[in-house]
């Protein structure tokens, strides 16, 4: 019994780990896979199928609204036109009573228009106009009096009066109903509004017919329903009964109360079924358009993705199970093939080969082993071979390890002279790496020296230039000068012959004077002779005379400024002469200054030249020196290392002779083991 048990365990165990296991595994991993996306794929299309329904569905209740609210729009601007008439106002209050006549002669033609304009418009199916003192104006054949004080009683009238500019919509009246035998099935919506300041009151009734015929565009499908519910709870349903399905719901009242105009509502619950719910508000009516639309109808649109889709996942499954399933039995059988010729192999017979027409990988893995076979069986052969050169080899190994004792013997006497000299060669190295490393020393306080002479005589470079510029500078102030000098003498030189020219004119005036004395006497002469008629000439002879004086004293005083400017120029002529002097010696000082900065300068470069092929020199001497360093430190190096190599090729050469003989010991065993690979050889079956 319990040996069945473990046999059934190691079965259970075998089977979970065969190669069928898990390639069925593997493909039910993909269906599982393909499944999850079957689904996924049918729940996102019912997703935005149901979308796609609901929002087409809101948009069209939408537009539905919105015809209802321009059919009411046209209704109310209608009713303008009837509280804004001074006629009807006039009417309606006994303003026409005292003309009876042009009273019923108005009356007639009022009705008529009345009920021409409710034949016209396809929203209106009545028009009422109300007061107490005179008939009733409307499209009804019976006529009511006292009209506004029996509705002004009822709890609908009251409201009217609250607010007499509102609008108010019912979806029945009973007083009016019953005082014009009117059913209220026969209407959708009343419309009723008070004039202003006045005891009369217009009712228009919506015709029935067009709401019903606006609610059927929706065209719901089966088990939906739409209705037009007004807010006094009465319901016009797309077919025109008057059947009560959404006023008093929680979801109707849940509606009311929100503030969107539009909306839905899902997965609300009538008569025990779940409903989408859909409403739109009309305007300020306080009417709604209500929508049920069952789940069923919705989830309806998208079975046949759902079938769709499970008959491709089922479908999908059962292939990838027949084909895995024939995979698995394949390599199964194949698998079993191979382990039966490895389970002959193992007891030694290499002459056999697997045999199989399959073209995949185990093909290719009978053709491999195949070559192995008769690899192994040229393999054997060799190994034979081999085994007899081993024993011949292992004999000559240990008459080897003889001689190499005797010559590892030498080879360690020879060592030990040569690490006694690499010891004493190291610290002969070392000594002259110290000497080196001094004269570096010696060799960078040269180098720091040179450089500051360098820096020195670059700065002295830089100095000389810049004097040779400025005496360059100072040439050209001086050749300026020179010029400016000239022009100064040319220009005093001609102010002497412009004063010349003036002491000319002076000497003009000088005789201009003399002569006009002389005419002064002579007129005066004259004047005297002339006695008393000659007065006259006598005053303008001396003021003549007066005159001459004047001129020639100014003459002299011009003269002596004259004579004064020359003696001047003269001097200014004989200072300007001696700066000119002066300056050309400046100019040949500043040339002789220039020429000696000059020749400093190419002094100075030439010191400057000649340090820096010091510092050149210097830094060769500095980078052999580090090479030499660098070289002895190799050299101490190489030493140590073959140093420390000798010691421990003494130590090895020692450990050789052990090693030798332990080679002739593995050599004897070695022949041993030879002989009982004959013998394991001798089983394969070649």
């Amino acid at each position: 019994m319990i040996k069945s048990k473990r046999i059934r365990n190691k079965w259970k165990k075998n089977l979970f780990s065969t190669i069928r296991f898990k390639l069925t595994g593997s493909y039910c991993l993909l269906i599982g896979f393909i499944i999850i996306a079957g689904v996924s794929a049918y729940t996102s299309a019912s997703g935005a199928i149901k979308a796609n329904y609901k929002t087409s569905t809101l948009q069209s209740l939408d537009m539905l609204g919105e015809y209802l609210e321009f059919g009411f729009d046209t209704v109310s601007g209608a009713a303008v036109e009837y509280l804004s008439d001074t006629n009807v106002t006039d009417y309606l209050t006994g303003g026409m009573a005292a003309k009876k006549a042009d009273q019923s002669i108005y009356y007639t033609d009022k009705k008529s228009e009345i009920t021409t304009k409710v034949t016209a418009d396809a929203f209106l199916q009545s028009i009422y106009l109300f007061s107490d003192p005179v008939s009733s104006l409307s499209t009804n054949k019976k006529s009511v009096l006292n009209m506004f004080s029996d509705y002004t009683r009822s709890e609908q009238g009251k409201t009217l009066l609250e607010d007499s500019q509102a609008y108010y919509w019912f979806g029945k009246s009973s007083i009016i109903d019953e005082a014009l035998n009117v059913d209220s099935n026969n209407y959708a919506i009343r419309m009723i509004k008070a004039f202003y300041r006045k005891e009369a009151f217009l009712v228009m009734d919506i015709d029935k017919q067009a709401v019903t015929d606006i609610l059927n565009k929706m065209q719901m499908g089966e088990g939906c329903r739409i209705a037009f519910v007004t807010g006094d709870g009465v319901e016009l349903s797309e077919d025109g009964s008057r059947e009560t399905f959404f006023f008093g719901t929680d979801f109707y009242e849940r509606a009311r109360a929100a503030e969107e105009s539009i909306g839905t509502m899902e997965n609300v619950l009538f008569e025990g079924r779940d409903y989408l719910f859909l409403y739109r508000r009309i305007a300020d009516t306080g009417a709604m358009v209500c929508v049920l639309i069952p789940e069923s109808e919705i989830t309806g649109q998208v079975k046949d993705i759902k079938y769709l889709t499970f008959f491709v996942i089922l479908a999908s499954v059962l292939i990838a199970l027949l084909i895995g399933g024939g995979i698995a039995a394949g390599i199964n059988r194949a698998i079993k093939y191979f382990t039966d010729k490895m389970e002959i192999i193992t007891t030694g017979d290499i002459s056999i080969r697997l045999h199989t027409n399959r073209k995949d990988e185990f093909g290719t893995l009978a053709k491999h082993m195949n070559h192995m076979l008769e690899s192994m069986n040229g393999l054997m052969g060799n190994v034979k071979a081999v085994s007899l050169e081993a024993a011949q080899s292992a004999q000559n190994v240990v008459k080897s390890s003889e001689t190499i004792s005797e010559s590892a013997a030498y080879i360690s006497a020879a060592i030990g002279q040569i690490e006694q000299g690499l010891f004493e060669q190291a610290n002969d190295t070392k000594n002259g790496v110290e000497k080196l490393e001094s004269l570096a020393n010696h060799i960078g306080i040269v180098d720091r020296e040179t450089m500051e002479i360098r820096e020195i005589a670059g700065g002295t470079t830089f100095a000389i230039g810049d004097s040779i510029d400025r005496m360059h500078i100072l040439k050209e102030k001086t050749e300026e000068t020179s010029a400016i000098t000239q022009k100064v003498i040319e220009s005093i030189n001609e102010l002497k012959v412009k004063s010349g020219l003036i002491g000319g004119i002076v000497d003009t005036i000088d005789s201009i004077s003399e002569e006009t004395t002389l005419l002064s006497l002579n007129a005066a002469i004259e004047a005297a002779r002339a006695g008393v008629a000659g007065r006259g000439f006598a005053i303008v002879a001396d003021s003549i005379k007066k005159l001459a004086d004047q001129s020639l004293a100014a003459a002299n005083q011009i003269r002596s400024i004259v004579d004064e400017i020359k003696e001047e120029t003269v001097r200014t002529v004989n200072a300007a002469n001696d700066a000119g002097e002066v300056i050309t010696y400046q100019e040949i000082a500043v040339e002789d200054m220039r020429g000696s900065f000059n020749g400093m300068k190419a002094q100075v470069e030439a010191l400057v030249k000649k340090v820096e092929a010091i510092v050149s020199s210097i830094e060769r001497m500095r980078t052999e020196k580090e090479e030499s360093v660098n070289k002895m430190e190799h050299i101490s190096e190489v030493t140590a290392e073959a140093f420390e190599s000798i010691t421990a090729a003494n130590g090895k050469t020692k450990n050789q002779v052990q090693i030798v003989e332990e080679l002739s010991m593995l050599s004897e065993k070695m022949l041993y083991q030879v002989e009982q690979l004959e013998t394991a050889l001798g089983e394969f079956h070649v």
